[in-house]
């Protein structure tokens, strides 16, 4: 039997753990103003990824200055046009009130529509802020619904994610990888999941850029190479993925590569944290804590 609190309070922890969608990355904070011009040119043309980068970069970046009714316009392109990352990328805003008021209920809405057209964890996104009924208590049935389609979606078989990876369909190409590395419905190979990563992370794709620094920080798939994976988890940071920035702290907390550094580790999870990477935040806090205790 489904323990059904135990399940939301999950849901809604995942949720807070996602991440923006992006296609592109920017090397360094001076390009970031002319990448905004030259997406939003791509935008204006129809081009509904270059839409979903252009809000990403409105609402992380120092330059141009985070603009959550610029983002939220360049998603709704992207969305209206079909994009689901778009879709999915409102749904987190209204989710977590990224540049605008918290509003579940809109969340959820395009949650739905992300997990209609496919795109990874927005089912569960979707189950976890779907609409209370008047007595507060979630309709369990249809959040069921959307956790058993989330889990349908990653049953599906190998061929599948490599069609829609050739296809140019980036999170089938994330989805292939993990099945790859992880052995799910297809024989284990750690070496593939690391090929692919690479060449998201080749292509502009933060998160494949993260992926494949944990693969050289674990030596999974490759030789161990704590170097490499600074390098892979700086450039991931240095485009505003939080997962890249808590971890290029840790390796700074820990000395891996460079000299511990508490200030640089404090300063890159406080960036981590408002990026709303849950444990960057609770790695602020104990810093934190040693800092006034020290004082004392």
């Amino acid at each position: 039997m489904i323990n059904f609190r135990k399940l939301m309070t999950r849901l809604f922890i995942c949720v807070g753990a996602l991440l923006l969608f992006s296609c592109q990355t920017v090397s360094n904070s001076s390009a970031v103003s002319d990448k905004a011009n030259e997406l939003q040119l791509l935008c204006n043309n129809e081009d509904l990824g270059a839409c979903v980068d252009l809000g990403i970069l409105y609402l992380g970046g120092e330059e141009p200055k985070p603009d959550g009714k610029k983002a939220l316009t360049s998603f709704s392109k992207a969305c209206n046009g079909g994009q689901g990352f778009g879709c999915y990328n409102i749904g987190l805003m209204y989710s977590q009130g990224l540049g605008v008021r918290k509003y579940p209920a809109k969340a959820f809405i395009y949650f739905k529509e992300a997990c209609s057209l496919e795109v990874p964890f927005s089912c569960y996104a979707a189950a976890a802020t779907y609409p209370k009924n008047d007595d507060f208590s979630p309709n369990h049935l249809k959040v069921v619904e959307y956790i058993k389609k989330e889990q349908e979606l990653r049953r599906k078989p190998v061929e599948y994610y490599e069609q829609k990876c050739a296809d140019g369909v980036r999170w089938s190409c994330f989805h292939l990888a993990n099945k790859y590395k992880q052995g799910i419905g297809v024989k284990k190979d750690e070496l593939k999941s690391v090929e692919i990563f690479e060449i998201l992370c080749r292509e502009g794709e933060l998160l494949g850029c993260y992926k494949l620094g944990l693969s050289y920080a674990e030596g999974r798939g490759v030789e161990h190479d704590y170097t490499k994976a600074f390098s892979l988890y700086q450039r991931a940071c240095d485009g505003g993925l939080a997962a890249g920035c808590n971890n290029l702290g840790w390796m700074y907390a820990q000395g891996l590569t460079v000299p511990v550094d508490e200030d640089k580790a404090y300063v890159l999870y406080q960036k981590s944290c408002r990026g709303d990477f849950s444990l960057a935040c609770e790695k602020v806090k104990e810093i934190k804590k040693r800092k006034k205790q020290k004082v004392f």
